[in-house]
């Protein structure tokens, strides 16, 4: 079995929608839990409080992201589903929370916080391809 088929049956296992079929806010907060991505990264790099994304779970009302905040949310699923092709999922959370020599030693999930979407995409699919620097 591949590592990227490993990893898909390690989530798939892990409970929860298996983030490939994830659309809406709720269902892609809980796959990214099995990334060892928590409510408050996602709050954090979304720009949102850890009560909203609570809510967004919860189908609460306010539980649902605006459209800045769910494009953002997108971009962080797109990352993990980039990364999840090379790692296992506790490794694509340890990815994004090390310090990357691609992105000036600077964690993946920081950079997103600030906004650096592209960045860390590319830094992701140059490690997926095999450019570990």
């Amino acid at each position: 079995m591949s590592s990227s088929a490993w990893a898909h049956d390690e989530v798939a296992a892990a409970g929860g929608p298996v983030l490939d079929r994830a659309v809406e806010a709720a269902q892609i907060v809980r796959s990214l839990k099995a990334f060892g991505v928590t409510q408050a990264d996602i709050a954090r790099v979304v720009g949102v409080s850890p009560r909203s994304v609570r809510l967004w779970v919860a189908h609460e009302a306010p539980g649902t992201p605006s459209r800045a905040h769910e494009a953002r949310l997108q971009q962080l699923r797109q990352i993990v589903l980039v990364l999840r092709d090379a790692l296992t999922p506790h490794g694509v959370g340890q990815w994004l929370r090390a310090p990357n020599r691609r992105l000036e030693l600077r964690p993946p999930l920081e950079l997103c916080a600030a906004g650096a979407w592209d960045e860390v995409l590319a830094a992701a699919e140059a490690f997926r391809d095999g450019d570990y620097v």
